[in-house]
């Protein structure tokens, strides 16, 4: 069951939520087979994202989409995999946020960890993702859940999905989301700069 995610949605929150509300394993697959994109081809701008691939193979796309298993990416809006999508009428939740906030949410992380500002590439590729996944609002095998929403309504919007997947589970109202992020990752960028 594939969840779409824009970065900085709180995906993997969802993802560990929803996982828990199921009992159904779920897992982002990192792609690190796949080529990876350099910042602009094939007209789509990306950012360097640990499973940001342009061209991935249809096999591979309907694998994420099967039951009984939560797969959360953050699929490129390449033409090559929407297309995929599109003509195999892939069943997905899309998640979106608000541009201007995700260039914000990221502006902290750069500045928090003292990270190289990528504003410009990073502003590019969220516009691009953003409004390419945003114009498929119409196509009735994907659900779109907008970041404030979930964050708003946790529990609604689990049980959104669940819904979406003809899946029997409920999460009762007083549901809340499970806090996951990279900590590790930014732990380690801590410790790498206090090396210094």
């Amino acid at each position: 069951m594939l969840i779409i995610s824009q970065p900085k949605t709180a995906s993997d929150s969802l993802l560990h939520s929803i996982k828990s509300a199921t009992n159904m394993p779920g897992v982002q697959d990192m792609l690190l087979k796949y080529r990876r994109p350099k910042y602009k081809r094939d007209n789509i701008y990306i950012w360097p994202h640990s499973d940001a691939a342009v061209n991935i193979n249809v096999e591979k796309i309907i694998e994420w989409s099967r039951p009984k298993v939560w797969r959360k990416q953050h699929l490129v809006p390449s033409d090559n995999n929407l297309k995929i999508l599109l003509d195999n009428k892939i069943k997905a939740v899309i998640v979106l946020r608000d541009i201007e906030d995700t260039i914000a949410s990221y502006d902290r992380v750069f500045k928090d960890y003292n990270l190289k500002d990528k504003g410009e590439k990073y502003r590019l590729a969220i516009t691009d993702f953003y409004n390419k996944y945003n114009a498929l609002r119409d196509i009735d095998h994907f659900l779109f859940i907008d970041f404030e929403y979930i964050i708003n309504n946790p529990a609604a919007a689990i049980n959104n999905i669940l819904e979406f997947f003809d899946l029997k589970i409920r999460v009762d109202s007083k549901f809340k989301l499970t806090k996951q992020h990279f900590s590790n990752w930014r732990k380690n960028i801590g410790a790498n700069k206090n090396a210094k």
